[in-house]
C-alpha cells in the first residue's frame, strides 16, 4: 500500500540521513527534494518546472540527474544515476521515476498519463510489479530510464502554491 511504502521510505531516510536511501554513489542531504520542489513551484508550466528541476539537481548532485527530451508528440522525463552498475536491483531508479511522475501530476492538478516507461537494464524478476507502479507498457534494455508522456501536457500551467506544497511534502 502507498502508506506503507511512505512509512518505509521515511524510516530509511531517517536511518541513512540520505534522500537516496544509501543507494546512490554518494549521499543526498535530507531536504533536497523539498528545495527542488519549491524551485519548480515558481514555474509557469510543467515544461518550465521540469527544466528548473533538471537545473537544480544538476547543481546540487553528482549522483542523480534529470532531463527532459521532447520529440514530436512525446516527451521523455529521464533520470540517470552516476553509477547505474552499483544499483543491482534498480530500486532507486524505480523510486525516483515514481516520485517524479507523482510530483508532475501534483503540480498541474491532474494525472499525467504515461505512454511508456523505459529502463536501461534487463527485465528484472519482479517486472510484473512494474505494471502496478507505472500502469503502462514497460520496455527494458533501452538506452535510458524514462517516462514517456504526451508532450502537449508540458504546457499545462502550475496550479499549486507554497501552502499546498507543505501538505504535499507531508504526504
Amino acid at each position: 500500500a502507498p502508506e506503507q511504502l511512505g512509512l518505509c521510505i521515511e524510516w530509511l531516510w531517517q536511518q541513512t540521513q540520505d534522500e537516496l536511501m544509501g543507494l546512490g554513489c554518494e549521499s543526498m542531504n535530507l531536504g533536497v527534494f523539498s528545495l527542488a520542489a519549491k524551485y519548480g513551484l515558481v514555474a509557469e508550466s510543467l515544461r518550465e518546472a521540469l527544466f528548473r528541476m533538471t537545473k537544480f539537481y544538476g547543481t546540487v548532485s553528482n549522483a542523480v540527474s534529470f532531463s527532459l527530451e521532447e520529440n514530436g508528440d512525446e516527451a521523455a522525463i529521464k533520470i540517470a544515476l552516476s553509477h547505474d552498475e552499483a544499483e543491482h536491483d534498480h530500486i532507486l531508479t524505480e523510486f525516483l521515476l515514481i516520485v517524479m511522475h507523482r510530483y508532475c501530476s501534483w503540480l498541474v492538478g491532474r494525472f499525467i498519463p504515461i505512454h511508456s516507461a523505459c529502463f536501461s537494464y534487463e527485465e528484472p524478476e519482479h517486472s510484473a510489479e512494474y505494471q502496478l507502479m507505472y500502469a503502462t507498457v514497460c520496455e527494458f534494455s533501452k538506452d535510458k530510464n524514462a517516462l514517456i508522456i504526451p508532450s502537449e501536457l508540458l504546457g499545462l500551467p502550475i496550479i499549486q502554491n507554497k501552502g499546498s506544497l507543505a501538505e504535499y511534502l507531508e504526504k
